[in-house]
């Protein structure tokens, strides 16, 4: 016999001494997995998008790309027309709302600060006196119907000589 059939005997039997064939079999598939996935790569998963940290498959969002003109322009007229926010619109675009300020002040590009409108006081008033007195709701309940804060509500009664009773639910005149 040559030195290389002795060799590979001896290599036969001491393989057939540290592992079985069932033992074999999957370390050369387990192998084989490995050289691929080395070789090859994760070309589908990479499709899928970026990995989670194992948990599971992430996609990145869908982030609109565009100079700082364009951002603050088409930005302040969709803001201005009340179709989004100021902080939509940046997450969309993949920016923060301080971004939107500075590049429409940088342009000279109007952009309304607040949309709201100014608070009719009279009608607030006689509103939230029927949902306390008649209705028998909270404060914070009140306000919170009325787009009000409770504090707005305590000065508005204020300034009409009335305060609330939280025990009894009620608006009563101030004793003076």
């Amino acid at each position: 016999m040559s030195l290389t059939g002795e060799t590979a005997t001896a290599v036969c039997n001491l393989m057939d001494a540290q592992m079985t064939n069932k033992e074999f079999d999957a370390a050369v598939a387990r192998n084989k997995l490995l050289h691929d996935c080395k070789t090859k790569g994760f070309k589908h998963l990479q499709k899928l998008g970026p990995l989670d940290g194992g948990v599971g498959i992430k996609k990145k969002p869908d982030v609109i790309r565009m100079n700082g003109y364009d951002f603050a322009r088409v930005g302040a007229k969709l803001i201005n027309e009340g179709q989004t926010t100021k902080a939509e619109w940046a997450r969309k675009c993949g920016r923060n709302a301080g971004d939107l300020r500075y590049y429409c002040d940088k342009y000279g590009i109007e952009l309304v600060r607040k949309l709201n409108q100014p608070i009719d006081h009279e009608k607030v008033y006689i509103k939230a006196r029927q949902m306390i007195n008649r209705d028998g709701r909270r404060m914070k309940d009140t306000a919170y119907r009325c787009g009000v804060s409770t504090t707005f509500l305590r000065n508005l009664f204020q300034s009409k000589g009335r305060a609330y009773n939280a025990t009894t639910i009620k608006l009563e005149k101030v004793k003076s």
